[in-house]
């Protein structure tokens, strides 16, 4: 008896100190003009380049070239042509902030071992709480008719690393597994 609750004060303290440190999961969300015949677009090309769009772009490089190919391999994997003069209009803005982040960890002074359980061991536990400096990005990709009205956008958001570019490309495709909206 006296294992057994050793083992659940063992796996609880593991699931505090784990869990304590998660960070939340990335948030997607998704804006469809509900009048709009989807199956009519055929093409779509990226908005031009002016230096207000790049303000709110990927800083760096790698980072562009990365969501920018891969907006262009889903549209192109649901079907539409890039060209000029296209129906649809792309353009995406990603933003990172900086954002306070609290981390809260639970420790045991002594080891707990089967048959070791006492008071003192109980409350030796101490739990810390630290803040952190963390990055919260958000990644908007619209597309507009040739109106220029967003008939269609997408948006993820998250805790971020610069040194992951992966993740974006990744929040790329998961917005991007919204469109067409009516499959």
């Amino acid at each position: 008896m006296q294992y057994r609750f050793n083992f659940v004060l063992l796996l609880t303290a593991v699931v505090l100190v784990f869990g304590g440190c998660a960070r939340p999961g990335p948030e997607f969300s998704t804006f469809v003009k509900p009048e709009v015949d989807f199956s009519a677009f055929q093409s779509f090309q990226w908005q031009e380049t002016r230096p207000e769009t790049l303000i709110m772009q990927a800083r760096r490089e790698l980072m562009h070239r990365l969501i920018v190919q891969t907006i262009d391999q889903e549209l192109e994997a649901d079907g539409l042509e890039k060209r000029e003069s296209a129906d649809l209009v792309v353009t995406y803005r990603l933003t990172v902030s900086p954002q306070k982040g609290f981390w809260q960890t639970l420790t045991a002074a002594e080891s707990i071992t089967p048959g070791a359980y006492n008071q003192r061991s109980a409350e030796a536990q101490t739990s810390s709480v630290e803040e952190r400096k963390l990055k919260q990005g958000v990644l908007v990709i619209e597309l507009r008719d040739r109106n220029d009205l967003v008939v269609w956008s997408g948006r993820a958001s998250a805790i971020v690393s610069e040194a992951m570019p992966g993740r974006a490309v990744e929040a790329v495709r998961r917005i991007m597994e919204k469109y067409p909206p009516y499959e």
